[in-house]
């Protein structure tokens, strides 16, 4: 699975908009959003 973000920077601001975490694998994310379902339905 791909996860795509786009980010634009302000022109007065130096470097990037946005600060990268560490990379979230396939299961975990999966794991996350069948919790939110989850709580969703409840």
């Amino acid at each position: 699975m791909t996860h795509l973000a786009l980010s634009v920077t302000p022109p007065e601001e130096e470097g990037p908009a946005v600060t990268w975490g560490e990379h979230v694998t396939d299961p975990e994310y999966q794991t996350a959003h069948q919790a939110l379902r989850d709580l969703r339905l409840n």
